[in-house]
């Protein structure tokens, strides 16, 4: 029921940093950073969400970094209601997929087999 009620408008990046000085035939132990927030406005029935990720290589001289800030805006179904935990829940739902193609995209296009994001829930990482 909440998939129909919560759209996603559109997605923006306003934040990108990355950095490959990795050798050929390298393989990288890789520590990963995620965080989601959502602010409602309820007047508005819309909400921003925001979606911060970090990628590095463990080594102590960083051969790999990346580090993305996606935002999202969302139009939120005046006839019913829903937690602050059920919208943020489900803005992160809609909008954790375009940040996976995004990484994808830029990664293959800058030389190097696509770095494809595992399917994380908001329920596994986000708020530890």
């Amino acid at each position: 029921m909440l998939r129909r009620m919560i759209y996603l408008k559109k997605t923006l990046v306003r934040n990108f940093e990355y950095k490959n000085k990795v050798p050929k035939n390298t393989t990288l132990n890789l520590e990963t950073s995620i965080k989601y927030d959502s602010d409602y406005n309820e007047k508005e029935n819309e909400c921003l969400g925001k979606l911060f990720l970090e990628i590095g290589s463990k080594e102590k001289e960083r051969v790999f970094f990346l580090r993305v800030e996606m935002q999202g805006g969302f139009d939120i179904s005046a006839d019913d209601e829903y937690t602050p935990q059920q919208i943020n829940a489900e803005t992160y739902r809609l909008m954790y997929p375009h940040l996976q193609a995004y990484i994808s995209a830029v990664t293959a296009l800058s030389g190097v087999p696509a770095l494809n994001l595992p399917n994380i829930s908001i329920n596994d990482e986000i708020g530890k």
